[in-house]
């Protein structure tokens, strides 16, 4: 089980490497309702920081 305590790009950019050397059979991310996941995205969009496991989300 992988626990994320925020989904900002310092927590998150590593998880699709953690997966591929110790893979989680659960990932717990916090909950966000559709407006913040959109939000989300397109900040990340914006920057050019959107990571196939943020894409995800959605």
């Amino acid at each position: 089980m992988l626990f994320v305590s925020h989904l900002h790009a310092d927590h998150i950019n590593g998880i699709d490497r953690l997966q591929a050397m110790a893979p989680a059979k659960t990932v717990i991310v916090p909950y966000l309702d559709v407006v913040e996941r959109l939000l989300f995205v397109l900040s990340d969009f914006e920057r050019g920081t959107v990571i196939p496991i943020v894409a995800r989300l959605l």
